[in-house]
């Protein structure tokens, strides 16, 4: 019954994602653990912070950076 409904009713449109869809500030936590041949950790890196996308394929982001045991550090950057 339940797929005789879908059939009679069509197809229905997929939402399709693009530069124009991606837009506003988010807040993002990324953090990177790398580690030498025998597993030991040997670089862990954190950053936190915002990212603005423009909506035009552009992105910017500001926030802070954590490497090793250093206190954290302003970073900021952006792209395409």
């Amino acid at each position: 019954m339940v797929l005789a409904g879908l059939v009679v009713t069509g197809s229905i449109p997929a939402q399709t994602l693009n530069n124009q869809v991606l837009s506003g500030k988010y807040f993002f936590r990324h953090v990177s653990l790398g580690t030498d041949a025998a597993g030991r950790l040997t670089d862990p890196r954190s950053l936190i912070g915002t990212l603005t996308f423009d909506s035009a394929g552009h992105y910017s982001y500001t926030g802070q950076q954590v490497q090793g045991n250093n206190a954290a550090a302003a970073a900021s950057g952006s792209g395409a």
